[in-house]
């Protein structure tokens, strides 16, 4: 009731003094708000890092669907850029199928090997719509190894399987 009644008096009498006060009682209450938004983001950041990390360590092995008509990239992650417009770390790795260091800017899955034989059945427009969820007319065509049989000697033979091997896995 008295909160009232020098809310009114405050309103009415001093109507500059009024605003003052209750833009920064707005502004304070705005400003814990904002930073109690900005504690849970930096708390969902260091989680999601520590998540990616976990699924995607140094030396980890993992698949890369591209969104390009281009093989799949099979490979062991070397390090990380963070520099990239994405908030997730992009992996630099080595990839086992062009014997290439690529960064990779791609859908990446933890390596197992039916996704592997799953994937290499597919042909890149078939990956595309089914990884990325719609068709797309590639521009450049590379060839590419579209058969589970091929992609395993061409893993063979640049090492990947004594590197999964070594791994334990």
């Amino acid at each position: 009731m008295l909160e009232n009644i020098i809310t009114s008096i405050l309103k009415n009498i001093f109507p500059d003094t009024y605003k003052t006060i209750t833009n920064r009682a707005k502004s304070e209450g705005y400003q814990k708000y904002q930073s109690e938004v900005d504690k849970k983001n930096e708390l969902n950041e260091e989680w999601r890092l520590k998540e990616f990390d976990r699924l995607f360590p140094i030396d980890g092995l993992l698949i890369g669907v591209p969104n390009e008509h281009e093989n799949i990239v099979v490979g062991k992650v070397l390090r990380y850029d963070y520099s990239g417009r994405s908030s997730d770390p992009m992996p630099i790795v080595y990839d086992y199928v062009s014997k290439q260091e690529l960064f990779l800017m791609t859908k990446i899955y933890v390596f197992n090997e039916e996704l592997l034989k799953g994937l290499s059945k597919l042909t890149p427009q078939e990956r595309h719509i089914l990884i990325y969820g719609h068709k797309k007319d590639f521009k450049e065509k590379k060839e590419v190894i579209s058969d589970y049989e091929t992609m395993v000697s061409t893993l063979k033979q640049n090492g990947f399987y004594n590197e999964l091997e070594q791994k334990g896995e």
